[in-house]
């Protein structure tokens, strides 16, 4: 319920229009620091997958997660909280835990990794990944189906969760979650790749650890980047700075809304 109020749209589309935009991170990165975040939450800092929690401020993290939200919301609509550490805490009270496949914590994806020279393939927040990879007629068939009637149960299921990290991930979490023979070539091989290929939306991982995208196993090779980015540090801080983007910022509660309202 405390989701719910949070991110309703009743309380946030109508007061979104006061928020205070950051300044363009693409335009000042070369400050190589983030407008609002916390000190830790640096995107080029490799951020251990077990730590992710790091990204919230500390007052967050001392608060009951559900108490806290609606705080959490005015510091956002203000400006004064930045769009990561406003979702990490929805994640909280929702009861969302980092490293739990079943119910890791989810954020957007807020461009499709087409783009070249600066044209970075923005995504629609207004509707879901599903519904953007899927289509319409597949989302009516699932609710039509569904017992009782609903279109998605989960914006992250585990099986797209390990694939997004499979080159860090076992190779038996691998056969007993996504496929029982394991072969490197059934795994996208880009982030392009994988954005296309998902129906499922993104992890905090992919906008703040470079380790992310990088293998550890000699018969997989890293996630082919964007043309955007040179390597997997420049990549995380680019795709951090994309999430806090004045253009994401306007319509998040949007995203927000589908997800957990």
């Amino acid at each position: 319920a405390a989701v719910a109020a949070a991110s309703s749209s009743s309380s946030v589309s109508s007061t979104v229009k006061h928020r205070h935009n950051p300044p363009s991170v693409l335009a000042s990165s070369s400050s190589g620091s983030l407008p609002m975040a916390d000190a830790r939450s640096t995107a080029g800092a490799a951020t251990p997958a077990g730590e992710l929690c790091a990204v919230l401020p500390r007052w967050l993290l001392s608060e009951d997660p559900c108490a806290c939200l609606p705080a959490a919301m005015r510091c956002w609509v203000e400006g004064r909280l930045d769009n990561l550490s406003y979702l990490m805490c929805i994640n909280r009270a929702a009861g969302r835990r980092v490293g739990d496949a079943d119910n890791h914590p989810v954020v957007p994806w807020v461009v499709d990794f087409t783009g070249q020279c600066g044209a970075f393939g923005w995504r629609d927040l207004t509707r879901s990944k599903f519904r953007l990879t899927k289509g319409d007629e597949q989302l009516d068939t699932t609710y039509e189906s569904a017992r009782p009637p609903h279109h998605l149960c989960e914006p992250l299921s585990n099986l797209s969760y390990y694939s997004y990290l499979a080159r860090r991930t076992p190779i038996a979490l691998l056969k007993r979650f996504v496929r029982p023979v394991y072969n490197p070539r059934h795994f996208p091989s880009s982030m392009a790749r994988l954005y296309a290929w998902t129906p499922d939306e993104c992890i905090p991982e992919f906008y703040v650890d470079p380790r992310a995208t990088t293998t550890t196993r000699p018969e997989i090779a890293s996630l082919e980047l964007p043309a955007w980015a040179h390597d997997a540090d420049s990549f995380v801080r680019i795709h951090r700075e994309l999430l806090e983007s004045p253009r994401v910022s306007r319509s998040l509660h949007h995203w927000i809304d589908i997800t957990f309202g």
